[in-house]
């Protein structure tokens, strides 16, 4: 999947979302170049989750930098930050 800042030939060569099949869910990942694209964020309603990573290189104006790691599990899908 490719970022607003890659370069075009990168930019082609990748799409800019991707679904992911993973068990009875799936998950859709898009990179939104919004406003507050690199900050962190999780939330959850009713069975749909939204969750930002953040950047492990740029922290923005998140407090510090962090990545997320996505677990499988019978109950469901868990979603977590790894802060650095």
């Amino acid at each position: 999947m490719h970022g607003n800042v890659d370069e075009e030939a990168l930019r082609r060569a990748l799409p800019a979302e991707i679904e992911v099949e993973i068990g009875p869910w799936t998950v859709a990942v898009t990179h939104d170049a919004g406003p507050a694209s690199h900050l962190p964020l999780h939330e959850s309603e009713q069975g749909f989750q939204i969750f930002n990573p953040g950047s492990p290189t740029e922290r923005r104006r998140a407090p510090r930098p962090s990545m997320g790691l996505l677990s499988c599990e019978e109950a469901g899908l868990t979603f977590e930050h790894v802060w650095f």
